[in-house]
């Protein structure tokens, strides 16, 4: 391995730039993400709820819908993760959604107020 090939494969480590046609750095590759559909989103979160089956720790509606937007992202689809609250008594819910709509969700998400969403 010549001297160039060394500082060029030291520069890539830990990061994947794309190299102009005279080696400059010109940043960070484009990642396209595209929302996902419905359908999509839907198939992700049954998915990951049959998949829960197997686990033997605490597999609940958080831990549910963090690994569905993990499986998307790692297709590159994003869906919107969202956190709310229900009062009397108070309780916490997690959940994806797609263009505002809950996926995969009972009709009672409605009454669960979003407190957070990502």
């Amino acid at each position: 391995m010549g001297a160039h090939e060394k500082r060029s494969h030291r520069l890539s480590i830990g990061r994947r730039y794309n190299h102009g046609r005279d080696g400059v750095e010109s940043g960070p590759p484009r990642r396209t993400v595209r929302p996902a559909t419905v359908g999509r989103a839907r198939q992700a979160v049954h998915a990951v709820r049959q998949a829960a089956v197997l686990v033997p720790g605490r597999v609940a509606c958080l831990e549910e819908s963090a690994a569905a937007v993990v499986t998307l992202a790692a297709s590159r689809e994003r869906v919107t993760w969202c956190h709310g609250v229900a009062g009397d008594p108070i309780r916490l819910h997690a959940w994806v959604q797609v263009g505002g709509q809950p996926v995969a969700e009972p009709e009672s998400i409605t009454r669960y107020t979003p407190l957070r969403t990502i």
